[in-house]
This record gives C-alpha cells, structure tokens and sequence, in this order.
C-alpha cells in the first residue's frame, strides 16, 4: 500500500475526530511535538523500525515518552499506528496532520533563508509583514545558509522567490557568458 495513502487515512481521521472535539489547536501542538521528537530522536526511530521490538514494548515506551504529555487522541493514535505495524508511517501522519489543520485554519507556512541568522524581532516583524501582505495568517520558520552570501531566498507554501546574492552573481554570469559568444 502506498506510504501517502497510509498517512493520509489516519491523518485524516485524527484530524476530523478533532475537529468534531474541538481539539484542533491541541492536536496541532501534540503532532508538532511527536514529529519532533521522530525527526530529533534517532534511538525512538530505531526502536519503532527495529523487527526486533514487539509492538507491546513499542506501546509501552511511546507511552512511558507521551503520556500527560500529549491529549489521549494523539495517545491513542500511535498505540493504533504501532497495533496495526505501521509506525514508520508516524513521522507522515503527523506532516498530514498538520497540514489539514493549517489548511483548516487557512494557515501558510513560510521559511525565511539567509546568510546569516535571523533575530527572533526580525523574524516575527518578517512574519507580520508576510501577514498583512498575504491577508492570512502565516507560520514562518526562519534558516541560514552561507553560501547565499547576502539577501534571501523566500519560500510560501510551494512558491519560492529567490533574491540572494548568490544567485544573483549566478544570473550574472550566465549573461556574461551569452554576451560573449
């Protein structure tokens, strides 16, 4: 079966038990928090993809990990993913989630690129500005990259506008090299 499949019907249904609760926002925060600890975790990764690991100890220590920590939904959800062997899938359940609960609450996700680090007043006043132009509510992620040498490069849900330095010395060049033959 399809690994997007997978995700998107226990995503889905996590996400519309939810939203019928009225637990969007706590769902929300509980998928960032299992995503990050599935992404920052490589010993959580091993023993959910180790064959080695029975399911009751898996649940066991997802749950020693979450419990009070996450609402019982989420609780339940990775004890359900786990049961039916399908916890490799739980890193893309969460991204699934997610989106369906920005998409709900007409939320875009932004990531700011520079050369060098952003402050948090420069990232947030980067955000209010983002919002007043796009008329929604934005979630902007901030990230460095030397190698851009100056400016930024902006990326809106799947749109990217790239103005650094770096690329900008590249489209240079390339007329140079046209102007030359």
């Amino acid at each position: 079966m399809d690994e997007g499949l997978i995700s998107v019907r226990y995503a889905t249904a996590v996400f519309s038990l939810a939203k019928e609760k009225k637990l969007l926002a706590t769902i929300k925060e509980d998928m960032e928090f299992i995503l990050s600890v599935c992404t920052l975790s490589a010993d959580f990764n091993r023993m959910l993809t180790s064959p080695v690991v029975k399911p009751s100890d898996k649940i066991a220590v997802i749950k020693r990990i979450f419990n009070k920590k996450v609402n019982t939904i989420s609780l339940n959800l990775l004890e359900l993913v786990v049961k039916n062997n399908r916890e490799t899938f739980i890193g893309s359940i969460c991204r699934v989630v997610l989106a369906l609960i920005r998409k709900e609450k007409n939320i875009r996700t932004a990531v700011i690129t520079t050369a060098v680090p952003l402050e948090g007043d420069t990232l947030s006043g980067a955000e209010k500005t983002l919002e007043a132009e796009l008329g929604t509510r934005v979630e902007l992620s901030g990230r460095f990259n030397p190698g851009l040498i100056g400016g930024l490069v902006l990326r809106i849900d799947d749109m990217q506008y790239d103005a650094s330095v770096k690329t900008q010395l590249k489209k240079l060049k390339q007329e140079l090299l046209k102007t030359q033959l």
